[in-house]
């Protein structure tokens, strides 16, 4: 009995001293993939300068006392923004909470090096979220390389975080992995578990709160992986879907305060105008295809190789797995579609052939066809892992590898007759949305095959086994980094900086009415069809004045979405501008008297906030109110992560009293 004491404490400092150099490994690669993130913030991509806005009113807003700043005032030149009621808030909530955590000087690029801080945050959780994973069925090893191979994927590294600087999707893919591993643990628990419920809910609630497409693509893979994950025989598929769709229902209500507002208020941010009037949304132009107009850029040549590579090596190892042969014409089929589009202008025709609206087929950096050639080598890699597995793939890999193909195929121009024949997919946006998938499914794959290899390294077929996987490993990340040309992110870091004298979201187009759209564009300096937008200087002030000047008008902030308004009109048809974007939300409250019956807001002909007042002196506020959805919301989530921590609680207290 005393040596056995002796040894428990040993083999836990072990475990310890194990899992601290395995998280060092990740938290320092994911600190050197982030390196010009962390030294100059985040970098100019499609989105940074939005972000970086968003950012700049969001914290302004947040440490002024609006805990959930819906209404950014500042925005859009000073005419403020409703963008927060549909926009995902927790990776700004984040950033946020660093502001007294950090020294960044209040410069333009404060927000950006904010930010660059957010997303290394985010890159370092992917990779312990995704070890976590990795271990409810691989060695430490193995789950530590397959973590870092998930978190350099060319869609994650390239794509999320240096050429879109997508804050949302790099979010999702910390809570992906982590979803999956409570999943396992829920699939072969032989009871209900109220822990593991709880946590899934929780990680569900985060997953929506970071990114809501992404979420709305994911839970029906969970569903599938939590089906096909049953190993035991005492658990029914009937418990385990309960469970499942309890750990949503708690995601959801936990989302509320988010959920419920974009819910009731979804009229008023419609996302379908924005193909209407900037073309470069059109969904068909966001497939992955090549066109001929790529052939001459300088990413081409080390993407083709690399994908041509894979695509052999793949089809080799279809052929001598020694899978059923259903199985290996499938996975020759899914490569032939992907290199089928590497066919110049082949894609396109597809495309235009589907019937969907597509003006020119060019996308900003040849964007489809470098999604083309990283989404053909991680399917490629996928494949590769699963047939290099050396015990006969579980249930479990065949779906993933399933969802990753289809997932996959969805991206080409191959599909475009099904999101025609859809109209609904057109809410995703963009399909390369779906390589979100890919990248857990594949990393899943790669993890397992590694294992294999790893623990079988001594025989020939081990050591064979892990060289192909290795190699395919290797070949996309280096393919990835060269095609997303990552490493002139290194050699010339460049900050997005806190771009306020162009200050305009790209997304009013949405929320502004189409009667308003042209006049409020050109007030902004822009037009509802251009990126283009006039430089001025930026106003940090809140403006009003009376038609035709009859009077004068005072406003001021009195608190967090709210304008106090002093008011001199002289005449009876007086009314007052304010500078502020017409909402059906902004309420008048009454601050001396009461409202004379023919006051009434309106919006003006470029869109901004107009009040009829008459004759005399007025004071009163202008409150933009979400009313009983931001509540109900809040109490919902207030009152599931309540349920959530108890739970919790209450089964670490029965297994401490168990233990004891």
């Amino acid at each position: 009995m005393p040596a056995e004491h002796t040894r428990q404490p040993k083999g836990k400092l072990v475990n310890r001293h194990s899992a601290l150099i395995h998280g060092s490994v990740i938290i320092l690669v994911a600190a050197f993939l982030c390196l010009p993130c962390l030294m100059v913030g985040i970098p100019r991509g499609y989105d940074s300068e939005y972000h970086t806005e968003y950012q700049f009113f969001f914290t302004r807003q947040f440490w002024s006392g609006d805990l959930y700043p819906r209404w950014l005032s500042g925005a859009n030149k000073g005419y403020g923004s409703p963008i927060f009621l549909a926009q995902y808030p927790l990776p700004y909530f984040v950033t946020a909470l660093l502001r007294p955590l950090t020294t960044f000087p209040a410069t333009p690029t404060r927000e950006a090096r904010e930010l660059g801080v957010c997303c290394f945050l985010a890159l370092a959780a992917a990779g312990f979220t995704a070890r976590t994973w990795f271990r409810t069925r691989c060695t430490p090893t193995a789950a530590t390389i397959a973590a870092v191979a998930y978190i350099s994927l060319p869609y994650i590294l390239g794509q999320a975080v240096y050429l879109r600087s997508a804050l949302g999707d790099t979010f999702a893919f910390v809570w992906m992995p982590l979803a999956l591993a409570i999943c396992d643990r829920i699939s072969t628990q032989p009871r209900m578990s109220i822990a593991s419920v709880s946590l899934l809910g929780v990680v569900l609630g985060l997953l929506l709160l970071s990114h809501l497409l992404s979420a709305a693509l994911f839970v029906p893979l969970l569903v599938g992986y939590a089906i096909a994950s049953r190993e035991s025989g005492h658990v029914t598929l009937r418990r385990c879907l309960v469970s499942i769709a309890l750990a949503v229902m708690l995601g959801l209500g936990i989302a509320a305060v988010y959920l419920l507002p974009l819910f009731v208020y979804r009229h008023l941010i419609d996302l379908s105008k924005m193909p209407l009037n900037l073309p470069a949304n059109e969904l068909g132009r966001w497939f992955s295809y090549l066109a001929s107009v790529s052939l001459a850029r300088l990413f081409i040549l080390p993407a083709l190789l690399s994908t041509v590579l894979l695509v052999i090596l793949a089809t080799t190892c279809v052929w001598r797995s020694g899978r059923d042969t259903g199985r290996r014409i499938a996975m020759t089929l899914v490569l032939g579609l992907g290199v089928a589009m590497m066919i110049p202008d082949f894609g396109p025709k597809l495309i235009l052939m589907s019937g969907l609206n597509v003006t020119v087929f060019e996308t900003p950096g040849d964007f489809s066809a470098r999604m083309l050639f990283s989404t053909l080598s991680m399917v490629a890699l996928g494949i590769v892992a699963y047939c290099s597995m050396l015990r006969k793939p579980t249930t479990r890999e065949d779906y993933l590898l399933f969802i990753g193909s289809v997932s996959f195929v969805l991206m080409l121009p191959w599909s475009a007759p099904l999101w025609q024949a859809v109209p609904q997919l057109s809410m995703l946006q963009f399909p390369f949305r779906l390589c979100g998938i890919l990248c857990v499914v594949v990393a899943g794959l790669f993890a397992v095959a590694l294992d294999n290899s790893l623990c079988e390294r001594v025989t020939l077929r081990g050591r064979r086994s892990l060289l192909l996987v290795s190699l395919a490993a290797v070949t996309v990340i280096a393919g990835g980094i060269l095609t997303w040309r990552v490493i002139n992110k290194f050699r010339e870091p460049e900050t997005a900086g806190l771009a306020l004298m162009r200050n305009v979201d790209v997304m009013f187009r949405t929320y502004v009415s189409s009667e308003h759209l042209v006049a409020l564009a050109k007030t902004l300096g822009t037009a509802p069809d251009s990126f283009d937008v006039a430089l001025t200087p930026f106003q940090d002030v809140l403006s009003g004045e009376c038609s035709e000047s009859r009077g004068s008008v005072d406003v001021k902030a009195s608190g967090p979405r709210r304008f106090h308004i002093s008011a001199t009109c002289y005449g009876e048809d007086a009314a007052v501008r304010i500078g502020q974007l017409y909402s059906p939300l902004w309420r008048m409250v009454p601050l001396t008297g009461v409202f004379p019956e023919h006051m009434s807001l309106q919006p003006s002909p470029e869109g901004l906030i107009e009040v009829n007042l008459g004759t005399g002196r007025h004071d009163f506020a202008l409150v933009f109110d979400t009313g009983w959805p931001e509540r109900y919301g809040s109490i919902a989530s207030l009152v599931s992560i309540s349920i959530a921590l108890s739970a919790l609680a209450f089964a670490q207290f029965k297994r401490t009293a168990v233990s004891t």
